[in-house]
C-alpha cells in the first residue's frame, strides 16, 4: 500500500508539474507572438518611411524593401555617375512640363433669321414691328380713358337710378334690375324708368303696382297689346320685357341681379363725389395761390414788352434806317468774304 500511495501521490505531482510547464511555454509563446507582430509592424513602418524618403531623392529602396502600402516590391539602386574632371559637357536642362494640348473653340451656333428674306416678308416684319410700337404707345391710353369711360358708366348709372328711386320709392336693387332687364330684352331703361315714374306721379300708385299690370301685357293678343299701349301712351321701347314670355322673363331677370346696383354702391358714388368737389375746391384755391405768386412777374414782363412797342411805334422811321442800314451792311460783309 505504501508504494501504491507514493506511486500515486507522484503521478498527481507529475501532472501537476506538466501543467505548469504547457502553462509557461504557452505564456512564452504569447509573448514572442507579440514581439514578433510589434517586429513586423515596426519594420513595415520604417520600410514605408524609407521608400518615401528614397522616392523624394530619386533612389528606391533595396529588393527586401517594401512599398507605402507594405507590398514587397523590387527596386533598383541609384548608380552614382563616375567625376570626369575633363568633362564641360553643361548640365542637361530641367526638363519643361508637357504644354495642354489645345482645344479649338466651338463654332457659335447659327441662330435662325429673324429678318424677313422675301419683300412680302419684309413688308409684313415691318408692319408687325410698327403695330407692336403702336401698341405699346396706345395701350395705356386705352387703359386710362377705359377705366374713365367705366368709371364714368358707373358714377352716372348710379346717380340716374338714385334719382329715379326716389320719385318711385323703390329699392335700389329691385329698380335697377328691372330696368336692366327692360334694356337686355332691346328696351330702354331711361324709357322705362321715365314711365314708371309717371304711373307713380298720376295714379299715385307704387312700382310694384305698374309691374303687377305690366305682366299681364304678354297674355294679350297683339292687336291687344297694341290698343293698351296705345291708351296708356307708352311704347314698346319702355315695355320691351313685358312683351316676353313668362320664362324669358324669369331668365333675364336672374341675369340682371347680379349686375343690379345696391344701396353700397350709391353710398359709395355719394362719398367719392363729395371728396371730388373738395378736391377741385381745394385745387382751384392752390391754382389761385400759384396765380397771385407770379402775376406780378408777368404783369412786369408784359410792361416791359408794350414799352418796346410804344417805342418802336413812336420812332417807326429811325427803326426804318437802322433796319436799312444793318440788311445793307450784311449784304456787303457777305458779298466781300
Amino acid at each position: 500500500m505504501g508504494k501504491e500511495q507514493e506511486v500515486e501521490s507522484l503521478s498527481i505531482k507529475l501532472n501537476i508539474d506538466t501543467v505548469a510547464v504547457i502553462q509557461g511555454l504557452t505564456a512564452v509563446n504569447n509573448l514572442f507572438t507579440k514581439i514578433s507582430d510589434n517586429a513586423y509592424t515596426t519594420t513595415v513602418q520604417v520600410n514605408r518611411m524609407l521608400a518615401a524618403l528614397g522616392q523624394l531623392s530619386g533612389v528606391h529602396a533595396d529588393t527586401n524593401g517594401v512599398d507605402l502600402n507594405g507590398t514587397p516590391y523590387r527596386r533598383a539602386t541609384a548608380e552614382p555617375t563616375p567625376p570626369n574632371d575633363a568633362d564641360t559637357t553643361p548640365p542637361p536642362p530641367p526638363p519643361q512640363p508637357t504644354p495642354r494640348p489645345t482645344v479649338a473653340p466651338a463654332p457659335a451656333p447659327i441662330l435662325p433669321r429673324t429678318a424677313p428674306r422675301t419683300n412680302a416678308h419684309r413688308l409684313d416684319y415691318t408692319t408687325r414691328k410698327w403695330v407692336n410700337r403702336i401698341k405699346r404707345l396706345v395701350m395705356p391710353l386705352i387703359t386710362v380713358f377705359g377705366a374713365r369711360a367705366l368709371w364714368k358708366g358707373f358714377n352716372e348709372g348710379v346717380k340716374m337710378i338714385d334719382t329715379y328711386r326716389k320719385q318711385i320709392g323703390m329699392n335700389t336693387a329691385e329698380l335697377d334690375k328691372w330696368a336692366k332687364a327692360n334694356q337686355y330684352a332691346g328696351g330702354s331703361q331711361k324709357a322705362f324708368l321715365d314711365t314708371m315714374a309717371k304711373f307713380v306721379k298720376e295714379t299715385g300708385k307704387s312700382g310694384d303696382e305698374f309691374i303687377e299690370m305690366m305682366l299681364h301685357l304678354n297674355e294679350m293678343s297683339k292687336k291687344e297689346q297694341e290698343a293698351f299701349l296705345k291708351t296708356k301712351g307708352y311704347s314698346e321701347e319702355a315695355v320691351a320685357l313685358f312683351l316676353k314670355n313668362d320664362n324669358e322673363i324669369i331668365r333675364i331677370l336672374k341675369q340682371t341681379k347680379e349686375i343690379a346696383f345696391s344701396d353700397d354702391d350709391v353710398k359709395t358714388v355719394k362719398a367719392f363725389n363729395e371728396q371730388w368737389e373738395r378736391f377741385k375746391v381745394l385745387s382751384q384755391g392752390i391754382g389761385n395761390i400759384f396765380i397771385r405768386g407770379i402775376q406780378p412777374v408777368f404783369t412786369a414782363v408784359l410792361k416791359l414788352v408794350n414799352g418796346i412797342c410804344d417805342l418802336i411805334v413812336r420812332h417807326k422811321t429811325t427803326f426804318k434806317v437802322l433796319l436799312f442800314t444793318a440788311t445793307t451792311l450784311s449784304k456787303v460783309i457777305s458779298s466781300s468774304t
